[in-house]
């Protein structure tokens, strides 16, 4: 089943929505990744989770418009098929805006993990510290692994 014109615009629109509300949330995250409030980032993860989830239905629902149509999920497909709309304009109006929302919350993303890095490294140079002063061997292999104290100290006597 194809969706008309009208359902397709307010789908569309909908899911930019879906999208600025990402955004907001991901300037949010930033903002208490910036200012050291971590404690508030494990409330955003439900909304966020949610917020992706509802975008991946968005994306399944345009993979299935593709197909029903002929078009392929390949770059440039949705533009194709916009294209051969009654009120194209409109349409490709709607699907730019999307993208450029998309655009902008893959940036926020990205910042916001390079954030997480930066913090995690603090973080670990700092635990570091704190068992290299207190000469207590590392726990956490460089991969993340657990390592026994017992093993641990047995490495550094070999």
């Amino acid at each position: 089943m194809a969706i008309e014109r009208p359902q397709l615009k307010d789908e569309l629109d909908a899911e930019c929505a879906v999208v600025r509300a990402l955004v907001a949330l991901l300037h949010d995250e930033q903002q208490a990744l910036a200012s050291g409030q971590v404690e508030h980032l494990a409330a955003r993860t439900a909304s966020k989770e949610q917020l992706l989830s509802r975008l991946s239905a968005y994306s399944q629902q345009r993979d299935a418009l593709l197909q029903a149509s002929g078009h392929t999920q390949a770059a440039g497909s949705m533009e194709s098929l916009l294209r051969k709309r009654a009120d194209a304009g409109e349409l490709a109006r709607a699907w730019q805006s999307l993208l450029e929302t998309t655009r902008i919350a893959q940036r926020l993303n990205t910042t916001n993990g390079r954030l997480i890095s930066t913090r995690l490294h603090g973080t670990q140079q700092a635990l570091d510290a704190l068992l290299s002063a207190a000469r207590i061997p590392r726990t956490y292999a460089p991969d993340g692994s657990t390592v026994s104290l017992h093993s641990a100290r047995t490495r550094a006597v070999v």
